[in-house]
């Protein structure tokens, strides 16, 4: 992102433009490879964090683009903890990969940045997903679970191997990454929109390449 856009991270704009050609350094390629946990298929690795305003924007983009996966291809969310509020979601999203409740993610952003609730501990994710029709029982069979710590620990090996250190980060492949701070734009919505059509297409590519 120039710095036009590091000015206006906090504005919301609904700009629209023409998306020229993908210039490559719009997104970064790893000198090495990085292995996939889907060795029959492209993987793209969304690098995400509840709590981050720009992966609220970008939801429902990533929502649809893992809807109409590609042939050969494979989108998978990453839950980022950048530290000890955002490791509590990093939890909850895995909690809710267990209890086979997906259909309430986007509402977890929706309970962040707009209704503002505190869901950075385990009382309040617990107080939450009660609301929702998750039992305590439920919760509490899962959320401190070995799967759950093992999906953790997981996530947290890939950001690693990644350097991820901003989100949305998105990994393509175990060779290309792209966030909205490395395109070209002027606005945060610009961002957003050419980030996914850079995406899109250094998916499309991999894909046709393998």
């Amino acid at each position: 992102m120039k710095s036009l856009l590091k000015k206006l991270l906090l504005a919301c704009g609904i700009a629209l433009c023409v998306v020229p050609a993908v210039q490559a350094q719009e997104y970064k390629t790893l000198d090495k490879t990085l292995p996939s946990n889907t060795p029959d298929k492209v993987e793209a690795l969304i690098f995400f964090s509840y709590a981050c305003a720009h992966c609220a924007a970008m939801e429902p983009m990533f929502l649809e683009w893992q809807k109409n996966t590609p042939k050969g291809a494979e989108i998978n969310f990453v839950p980022v903890g950048f530290n000890t509020l955002t490791e509590a979601l990093q939890q909850l999203f895995y909690t809710l990969q267990a209890l086979n409740r997906m259909d309430l993610s986007p509402k977890v952003f929706d309970a962040i940045h707009q209704q503002r609730l505190n869901l950075f501990t385990r009382d309040n994710i617990q107080a939450w997903l009660k609301d929702q029709g998750v039992s305590k029982e439920q919760f509490d069979a899962v959320y401190d679970s070995f799967g759950v710590n093992a999906k953790i620990k997981q996530a947290n090996n890939l950001v690693h191997a990644y350097n991820v250190t901003a989100t949305p980060t998105i990994a393509i492949a175990g060779k290309y990454v792209i966030s909205p701070d490395m395109v070209e734009s002027n606005s945060p919505s610009e961002a957003y929109q050419r980030t996914y059509e850079i995406a899109q297409d250094l998916l499309l590519k991999s894909v046709k390449a393998k």
